[in-house]
């Protein structure tokens, strides 16, 4: 089953309650370095868009948006906040993603690589990430830290979430489960698919063999994000 496939129509109440203010930051501080670094950019196609998070504002700001997400579930639900249509939709793992389009940048943030739980996929995945864009273009990309991969749990009067996270060497298993309370009634969604910690410097070297530099190291800007963030250009 695809990842967030079976909760998607919670998977924004899930993550706003239990985040809280932290995850309205974390939106904010992206969109904010993504103005700053993409001023010139029109085309931004984004990988792991989910339900919209960024691909959303992004289109309202003026960008020509492109949002890829391997789950249909989640993209149903950016789809359905979308009311003016201006985002153009793709179904599709990173790793299998082509397209004839070039983009002057990319976004990969929000612990897209972690679903890459191979070799083979993160290198396809890196260089179709490189195969859409036009020669200069951006990727503002992060790259999870081991810290962020930990259990959770939360609980409201109205959402319980628990969250396993089971390691077998660099791939792990997460495990979902969350309970909503709707008019009375509560309903389960459960979840379940491997991720992968990537060392940071096995991709950024990956990016460097396919002719990408650093343009910025913008990590500090992401304190307590659980991962680091990079700007990067296509020479």
């Amino acid at each position: 089953m695809t990842a967030h496939n079976s909760w998607a129509k919670v998977y924004d109440r899930a993550y706003k309650e239990s985040f809280g203010a932290f995850y309205k930051e974390l939106t904010e501080c992206t969109l904010q370095v993504i103005k700053e670094e993409f001023a010139e950019c029109l085309k931004v196609i984004d990988f792991g868009a989910g339900t919209g998070r960024l691909s959303l504002p992004l289109s309202q700001l003026g960008y020509k948006v492109t949002a890829v997400d391997a789950s249909e579930e989640m993209l149903k639900e950016l789809q359905k906040k979308d009311i003016e249509k201006k985002i153009n939709i793709k179904s599709a793992f990173m790793q299998h993603f082509t397209t004839d389009e070039r983009y002057d940048a990319s976004l990969c943030v929000f612990s897209v690589l972690i679903y890459l739980t191979d070799e083979k996929s993160l290198n396809q995945a890196l260089f179709n990430l490189k195969d859409c864009l036009k020669q200069g273009g951006l990727v503002l990309i992060d790259i999870p830290l081991p810290t962020a991969f930990r259990d959770l749990t939360y609980k409201s009067e109205t959402l319980h979430r628990n969250v396993v996270i089971e390691k077998h060497s660099d791939v792990f298993t997460y495990r979902e489960s969350i309970d909503v309370l709707n008019e009375n009634n509560w309903k389960n969604y459960s979840d379940e698919f491997k991720i992968r910690c990537w060392q940071s410097e096995i991709v950024l070297n990956k990016m460097k063999e396919l002719g990408f530099v650093i343009k910025k190291d913008l990590s500090k800007k992401f304190l307590g994000s659980g991962a680091l963030y990079f700007l990067f250009e296509l020479n």
